[in-house]
């Protein structure tokens, strides 16, 4: 079994690990391994990463002007820890006449014999569950006490073929973004995402969607994102995801300079051939608002500014510095100790937004194939909303 990245809901770090001698790549030369560290029982697993010497933190920097001391949690239920979370907060059941809505939408759609990019909310009509579905994702940006993510249960994709599952998944997801975006520079829109098993490749040199390795705490591209679970994994694959605010409120506390460090417009990201071969941003970037402390947001993936054994970092492109390294490492396991691990079961539709919750994937025993759609709101924004698709090993 792959080793699994984390554990299930974990309690606050007592002992932060933002001194964890940690990262890939550093500016001084030091050789730098890649391995997994793992524990039995309840115990926290997670991928880490080692330098050869350790670094010394500070805990009396003073924050970046501007950047807010903390992010209360009386302003926003997007602040949160995934020991206190409950299910109900989170989880809704589709009942037996939601489940006809949606197949009687499903006909009505195969009925009108259009390709698929045209599945809506005029051609997929949810006249009852869909006003529900609207009403809920208002809950991806705290509304109504929503926690930034939301899951339906209760869909049975053995019931339908391939294509009906990708039309009831982009019906259903209509109604949270009506608008779809590109899934890359080549204008897919529906992106297969198999792991392709060990046999083609081993499981370290296969990229993160040909593979069920674990994955580490990161974000996408888009504001929000979601999964469509066909058959989950036997053992592992749970989706993991993390309040970015609740990350923040902690760095920012214990850890100011690693707030500094990740505001900078200094981290090079890898194009991987494009031109120009690499560019510069920050990964955590203030927001004014009318809340009085403003927000932030966290944007940022870690192939391109770490490269990975199949996607080496392209040569000449300048390495994380020591401090880059430990911020970036104080990021994930400070998300990792206030996570939310989601199992997930076969029909889930899980819903998240991106720019407020940081996410995670465990290893898994099982071959896993992903179909995955992206989405654009009606504000401009890209919603990315992937499909999960975890099939058996043959």
């Amino acid at each position: 079994m792959a080793p699994s990245l984390a554990s299930a809901n974990i309690g606050p770090i007592t002992q932060p690990p933002a001194c964890s001698p940690t990262a890939y790549h550093t500016d001084n030369g030091d050789t730098l391994t890649h391995d997994y560290c793992g524990g039995g029982g309840h115990a926290r697993v997670y991928y880490s990463r080692r330098l050869k010497k350790p670094r010394t933190c500070t805990s009396d920097a003073p924050l970046p002007q501007g950047f807010p001391a903390q992010i209360e949690p009386a302003t926003t239920p997007l602040v949160w820890s995934g020991q206190d979370l409950t299910e109900g907060e989170y989880l809704r059941h589709l009942s037996a006449q939601d489940i006809a809505e949606i197949e009687g939408a499903l006909e009505h759609f195969k009925s009108l014999e259009r390709p698929i990019s045209s599945v809506g909310r005029k051609t997929f009509p949810l006249p009852i569950l869909g006003p529900k579905i609207i009403a809920l994702s208002a809950k991806l940006y705290g509304e109504n006490n929503g926690r930034g993510f939301f899951i339906l249960r209760g869909l049975d994709p053995k019931k339908y073929d391939a294509k009906d599952n990708v039309i009831i998944y982009a019906g259903m997801s209509s109604y949270v973004a009506e608008r779809r975006g590109r899934q890359d520079e080549k204008n897919n829109y529906l992106l297969h995402l198999t792991d392709l098993g060990s046999s083609v490749a081993p499981d370290n040199v296969r990229q993160a969607p040909y593979s069920n390795v674990p994955q580490p705490f990161h974000t996408d591209t888009s504001d929000l994102l979601a999964l469509y679970t066909l058959a989950p994994a036997a053992h592992g694959g749970r989706s993991i995801l993390s309040s970015s605010w609740k990350v923040y409120n902690e760095l920012a506390s214990q850890h100011p300079a690693h707030i500094k460090t990740l505001s900078e417009a200094n981290w090079a990201f890898d194009s991987f051939g494009r031109t120009p071969a690499f560019s510069y941003r920050p990964l955590l970037h203030h927001l004014p608002t009318s809340s009085p402390e403003g927000r932030v947001l966290l944007s940022f993936s870690r192939r391109p500014l770490t490269g990975s054994p199949v996607s080496p970092r392209t040569l000449g492109i300048p390495s994380l510095t020591t401090n880059q390294s430990d911020a970036l490492d104080t990021v994930h396991f400070t998300a990792l100790a206030h996570s939310i691990s989601i199992r997930q079961y076969a029909g889930d539709l899980q819903f998240w937004n991106n720019f407020a919750l940081l996410h995670a994937r465990e290893g898994s025993w099982m071959r896993a194939k992903r179909n995955v759609i992206c989405s654009d709101s009606g504000s401009g924004m890209t919603r990315e909303q992937p499909i999960g698709v975890l099939f058996p090993r043959p």
